[in-house]
Parts: C-alpha cells; structure tokens; sequence
C-alpha cells in the first residue's frame, strides 16, 4: 500500500465519488484507509455529562483502498507511482516524463506511480539493480576514496550526514559552499 497518513486522495467510487479529503489513518492489515470528511456515520447523542452539547456526532468510517487514489501536490489530479531500487539499495520512486527521483522514505511522491512535476509515470531505470549499486561501490572505494585525504589537506573537503531530513542535509551543502 503506497499511501501513508496525511496524504490527500479522491474518492473513485460509492456515495462520495469525486470528493477529495486528507488521510486521517491507514489500516494496511485491513488494507482501508479513513478520509476527513468522507464516509461519514452520524449518530444522534442526548446530551448528558460526558456531552453537554448533544445533537448530531459525525465519524469517518474507512474505505478500502481500491476507492480512493492519491492526488499529486503539483497538479492536483489523481496519480499513480511505479516503485523501484536506486544504486544504494533504497526504494525510490522515478518519473518517466521528467526524470524526477522519488526516495520512498525521504522524498516520497504523493501518488503511486505518478510524477508530482509533471504527472508522468514513474519507473526503476534498468541500471538500477544490486549488481550496478555492488560495481559503483567498488569503483568508490578503489578510486574516488582516496581522494579525500588529499582535499582535507588542502582544506577543501566538508563532511555532510546524508541520513538527516532533506531540508537540514541541504542547508549544510549550502554551508559548505558559501564558505
């Protein structure tokens, strides 16, 4: 299942069809997921000491996945998101039309197997696969490695943790360059 709490979808089917609602839970046992505002119970409550107010109390019930689809952020329409493997082994999500990359965890695209940019689908390119990541690593270590004691004896070398939020790895790119 591809969609992940406070994602936004559109209902495809049944009594809400075409209306659109935030992610309030995901139930992958289940495999449904409950939207604000669609789906809704009510229930007729008197008041008493737990509700003072009383009336009519509603409640979004969930949907099975198969009815709702994720909206793209960029272009507002309902979008799908193909996965795969980049070079390191970790999943990510590629546009065909752009080239865009999707990390499934840290730039995750908002619909399964669909562009955010553009609204193109989303592929695993064919060099993409545990034999090329194996290769690339070897070549790092036997080539571009050591290179490193030799910028940090010139002073030219900054070292960035990559496993930290997107936004704080590039403020400390930007950093390193504005020095």
């Amino acid at each position: 299942m591809k969609i992940k709490k406070d994602d936004m979808v559109k209902v495809l089917s049944g009594r809400d069809r075409g209306e659109k609602g935030k992610v309030l839970s995901v139930d992958r046992e289940n495999n449904t997921v409950t939207v604000e505002g669609v789906n809704e119970v009510f229930r007729h409550v008197k008041r008493s000491q737990r509700n003072m107010q009383g009336g009519r109390l509603s409640k979004s019930m969930p949907l099975p996945v198969a009815k709702v689809m994720l909206i793209c952020p960029t272009c507002q329409k309902p979008t799908r998101v193909k996965m795969g493997l980049n070079a390191y082994g970790k999943k990510t999500r590629v546009c065909k039309k752009c080239g865009a990359a999707y990390h499934i965890r840290f730039n995750p695209s908002k619909a399964d197997g669909v562009c955010d940019k553009c609204g193109g689908e989303t592929y695993q390119r064919a060099d993409d696969s545990e034999e090329t990541m194996k290769s690339r690593l070897s070549v790092y270590e036997a080539q571009t490695k050591p290179l490193i004691s030799y910028y940090q004896k010139a002073g030219l070398y900054s070292e960035i943790d990559g496993s930290q939020e997107m936004s704080k790895v590039f403020a400390d790119i930007t950093a390193c360059l504005g020095k």
